[in-house]
């Protein structure tokens, strides 16, 4: 999908201008590049992940992001009367399988992790697909 994306909607001149860096670690370890980040843009990623996969992500954007940094990223809420996802897996394709699949999480909870790390979560407007994008940044 990344490099779908990149040909498809990012302008030759403007890659080779940005000179953008890609990583693909499963542990969503931010500190492979040893440096803070200004922005971080996870979509459709947490419509698959584990909430120990979301909580390590919120844990190293705390601890690779600038005092600005914003995090964008979207979910599938879930809905009224519906779990969320409590597995400890990834759901749904990836480098380890070719089975689709997607899961769901309650706004409160993405929330509540968030303030535990001091950060605060906006939902923001502009939906795709039915996911629900979301803004992150540290609390005020």
């Amino acid at each position: 999908m990344l490099e779908l994306g990149l040909k498809e909607f990012i302008p030759a001149a403007t890659l080779a201008g940005k000179a953008p860096r890609f990583d693909h670690n499963s542990d969503f370890n931010f500190g492979v590049f040893s440096e803070k980040f200004d922005y971080v843009i996870a979509r459709s990623i947490w419509s698959h992940a584990a909430p120990v996969q979301i909580k390590q992500m919120l844990d190293q954007f705390v601890k690779w992001s600038t005092p600005e940094a914003v995090f964008l990223t979207s979910i599938l809420k879930a809905d009224y009367g519906q779990d969320q996802y409590r597995g400890d897996t990834w759901v749904g394709r990836s480098h380890e399988s070719d089975s689709g699949g997607v899961v769901r999480y309650r706004l409160e909870w993405i929330k509540d992790e968030c303030r535990r790390r001091s950060l605060a979560v906006d939902e923001l407007k502009r939906n795709i697909l039915d996911q629900v994008w979301l803004r992150i940044s540290r609390a005020k």
